[in-house]
Parts: C-alpha cells; sequence; structure tokens
C-alpha cells in the first residue's frame, strides 16, 4: 500500500486526480486498520502540495498529533516551502511553530531559503533584509537561491540599491556565472529606469567586461540617465555599442547624448554630434537640438563658449549648418545683435550651406536689435534660388517692420504672404496688431478680421493693449470677442 501511495505521488496526474486517487488508497488504508506513519503523511502532504491546496497541512499535523506520530524533518520542508508558494506567511510561522515544538532546529539554510521565498512573494523586503542580518549573526552563509529571491525581489520593487549590494556579494561568493547574465541586464534595466546613475555606470562597465550584449531598449535608458546626469562619456559609449552590435542608429539615440555634452558644458562635442548624426545618415531636428537651445537661451557665457566651439570644428571641417544657426538664434535672442551678425558672415569662411532656418535666425537678430534695413538687407539678398520664404520668413520681415515707426512695408510683406498662397503666423498679427493700435491706426479692424479668419483668437492681453490706446468709438465693437 505505501507503494501505491508512492507511485500515485509521482505519476503524472493532475493535481485533483493526485488527490483522489491518494485519499482513495488512504480510505483503503483506514479499513484495513493500518497505522499511518511518518512517510505516509509525507506522501498525502506530497499529494495536496499537487493540487495548490496549502489548508490540508494544519489538518495533517493534527491528525499526526492525534495518532502519535512525530512529524519528519521533510514534512516540514514540504509544509514551509507550500506555504511559501502561496506567500502563506501566518501559516508558515504555526508550521515554524510546529517544527520548533517537534525539536527540530528552525536556524537552518534549508529553512530560511523557505522563509525567503515566502517573503519574496509576499514583497517583505525589510523583513527579508532582516531576516539575511539574522542569518548572518548565526554564521549562516547565503546561497544562490537566496541571493536570487532577495535580488528578483528587489527589482520587482524598484530598488536598484538593494540589489546592487546583493549582487556585489553574490560575485566575490562566486554564485553569479556566465549563466547569470540575465541577473546583471535586469538590474541594470531596472536602475536605468530608477535614473540611478552610479549604479548604471558601475554595472556599464561590468557588462562591457562580461561581452553581455544590451538590447537597445536598455540602450535607451542609459542615455537617458546620461543625459540627466550630464555623463557624456557614458553616453559616447552606449552610441558606440549600438553601433558594434548593428543597430541601426535613430534620432532618439543621439538627442540624449547631445543633452549630456550640453549639461556638461563640452560645447565642441555638443555641436559636433550634429555633424556625426549627418554622416551616420540621419537628420538632425528641432527635438534633437531642444536641450541646446535651452542652455544657450538662459546662459550668455555657454553662447560664447558655442561660437568658440565653432572656431575650433571649423578646422574639422565638422560644423553642421543647424549648430551654425543654433549660435546665431542664441545671440539674437540674448540681445547680442553684432556677435549675431559677425557669426553670420563667416558663414562662408566655416564653410557652411546657409538655408532658411540661418535666415530666420539672422531675422530674429535684426527685429530684437529693431535693425530693420540690416534684415531687409539680407532677405533681398538671400531670399531666391534654392532658399525659398515660407510662412515664418514673411511674418518674420512683417514683425521685423513693426519695430519702426513707419510701418507700411509690413503690409507689403503680409499682402506678399497671402499672394503665395501662405497664412502668416499668430505672432505677426498679434505684433500688426498692437503696433496699428499703439498709433490709432484705423486699419485695425481690418488686421482684426483677417487675423480671426485665420482662426487666431484674441486674447485678454491683447484686448487690454487695444482698450489702452484706441478710442472707444474707433473699435469695431461688434466683432470684438468677450473678455475672459
Amino acid at each position: 500500500m505505501r507503494q501505491s501511495l508512492d507511485m500515485s505521488s509521482i505519476r503524472t496526474l493532475s493535481g485533483r486526480s493526485t488527490v483522489e486517487a491518494i485519499t482513495g488508497l488512504a480510505q483503503q488504508l483506514d479499513k484495513a486498520n493500518v497505522v499511518y506513519n511518518a512517510i505516509t503523511y509525507e506522501y498525502l502532504l506530497s499529494a495536496y502540495a499537487k493540487a495548490d491546496n496549502p489548508d490540508q497541512i494544519m489538518p495533517l499535523l493534527a491528525r499526526m498529533y492525534q495518532t502519535g506520530v512525530r512529524p519528519s524533518l521533510r514534512f516540514f520542508h514540504g509544509a514551509l516551502n507550500l506555504s511559501a508558494r502561496f506567500a502563506e506567511a501566518r501559516l508558515q510561522a504555526r508550521i515554524l511553530e510546529e517544527m520548533k515544538g517537534a525539536g527540530y532546529d528552525i536556524k537552518t539554510i534549508a529553512v530560511y531559503s523557505y522563509m525567503i521565498r515566502c517573503m519574496r512573494n509576499n514583497g517583505e523586503i525589510e523583513r527579508a533584509l532582516d531576516t539575511v542580518e539574522a542569518m548572518r549573526k548565526e554564521n549562516i552563509s547565503l546561497t544562490l537561491f537566496i541571493c536570487q529571491q532577495l535580488m528578483d525581489m528587489s527589482i520587482e520593487l524598484n530598488h536598484p540599491d538593494i540589489a546592487y549590494e546583493l549582487l556585489k556579494e553574490g560575485v566575490m561568493l562566486n554564485f553569479f556565472t556566465e549563466h547569470h547574465h540575465h541577473i546583471y541586464m535586469d538590474l541594470l534595466r531596472c536602475a536605468a529606469l530608477n535614473g540611478s546613475h552610479v549604479i548604471v555606470k558601475d554595472l556599464w562597465q561590468v557588462v562591457l567586461d562580461r561581452n553581455i550584449v544590451p538590447d537597445e531598449g536598455l540602450c535607451h535608458y542609459i542615455l537617458h540617465v546620461a543625459a540627466e546626469h550630464g555623463d557624456s562619456r557614458l553616453g559616447s559609449d552606449v552610441i558606440r555599442i549600438l553601433g558594434k552590435a548593428g543597430f541601426p542608429y535613430k534620432e532618439s539615440h543621439f538627442a540624449p547624448l547631445v543633452e549630456a555634452f550640453a549639461a556638461s558644458g563640452d560645447w565642441k562635442s555638443t555641436l559636433q554630434v550634429l555633424d556625426l548624426m549627418r554622416k551616420a545618415g540621419l537628420t538632425p531636428t528641432q527635438e534633437t537640438t531642444r536641450s541646446i537651445a535651452f542652455r544657450l537661451g538662459k546662459d550668455t557665457d555657454a553662447v560664447r563658449l558655442a561660437r568658440n566651439a565653432l572656431d575650433d570644428l571649423q578646422k574639422e571641417n565638422a560644423i553642421d549648418i543647424l549648430a551654425f544657426n543654433l549660435v546665431i538664434h542664441a545671440f539674437a535672442y540674448n540681445n547680442q545683435y553684432e556677435d549675431a551678425m559677425e557669426t553670420f558672415r563667416k558663414a562662408s569662411d566655416m564653410q557652411v550651406k546657409i538655408d532658411i532656418e540661418t535666415i530666420h535666425s539672422v531675422l530674429d537678430a535684426c527685429i530684437h536689435a529693431e535693425e530693420v534695413a540690416a534684415g531687409v538687407r539680407i532677405f533681398n539678398q538671400y531670399i531666391h534660388g534654392d532658399i525659398k520664404p515660407n510662412a515664418t520668413t514673411m511674418s518674420k520681415m512683417v514683425t521685423l517692420m513693426c519695430t519702426q515707426d513707419d510701418y507700411e512695408d509690413a503690409f507689403k510683406y503680409l499682402e506678399s504672404m497671402k499672394a503665395m498662397g501662405l497664412v502668416p503666423l499668430r505672432g505677426c498679427y498679434y505684433r500688426l496688431v498692437k503696433k496699428l493700435a499703439s498709433h490709432q491706426d484705423t486699419r485695425l479692424s481690418i488686421a482684426l478680421d483677417e487675423m480671426k479668419a485665420c482662426g487666431y483668437q484674441m486674447t485678454a492681453f491683447l484686448q487690454g493693449h487695444i482698450d489702452k490706446h484706441m478710442p472707444q468709438d474707433e473699435e469695431n465693437v461688434e466683432d470684438r470677442e468677450p473678455r475672459r
């Protein structure tokens, strides 16, 4: 009969079928008045474990005590394992008490392993760490299983710092070999997603030393960490590995690298990335250079350093037109007209081909400095052939004309824009409306009608400006937008 129980427990039956088979055999034992022994209860527990039924553990123990059977160590280990599988912490605590009462040592590596597994399934990381500390006080060394359980739990709960300390301990204990590469990758990904720069930097080098090839998604995460912390060295290394691994370069790879270089203040490398992108077959966009524009817009010293970087890049014939335009635009934004124009005049020396964005940057400088004649001269000189005006170009010319008292030419450019089939930008209409209102020009109502026809709404600020300068009887009251 014992052999039948044994065979039934290992047979490839479903959990429910196994329980039915074993309980049926147990009933036969009862009818035959065969006394159960400790092994019989082990088989019964095995069947309930296969059926995912931890609720039968305590009834089995109660029956064993009633019949004078001392539970075996194997039974207790099976019970602890079954309770751990289902994260039954209270049940496991009761089993430990029973085990201790039965005279078994509960401070063993096997018992601690089941306890840690239960804690992992419950997400009790603090309790697990306290348990590890208790193990150390008992001079019980960690095992690969325990270390993996703790690391998995730390990663799942987004504690890369804890996982990293465990990894270092596991490495010292020679737990992790070439068969455990996924551990390094999982932890590196967790650290990158949590922005843990120091851990990412250290683990990145470990990964490379072990010849582990990171996937493209992980490289993306690490690039963003490098950008956030201004770590241009890490960012450059990730780009190198992406190319080495055969991943096609994308704009999204380089944008974080640009941000990292810009944050580090290395303007030569920052601007050189744009040239490298083109050589890799990618076209830099405004999204790529957003971090550059942001930093140059708030730091005039940085603009000067970026301008000097252009001179350095000129020697290497590595100036991208977008970098050139960014520097001019930064000078314009910071009201450094002379510097903007000096840089623009160097276009030929720097071997860059001026494009429409270059003209826009120079026109911005002219607008800020109210240098109308210079803006008109540049427009007439360069807007032809390959450089064709668009709505932005013409709108800037309207805005430029509005910086002087004689603003009649603003209407000339506005009409030219309409003739080209272009829609004037909202900003140029707002500037024109403000100018007309300031001069109490009766053409204000026409401009307002055209502005609304283009889909641009009146703002409270613009309406306030009109109210301040225009007499009420000269306003087109009926067409005014309601005040907000």
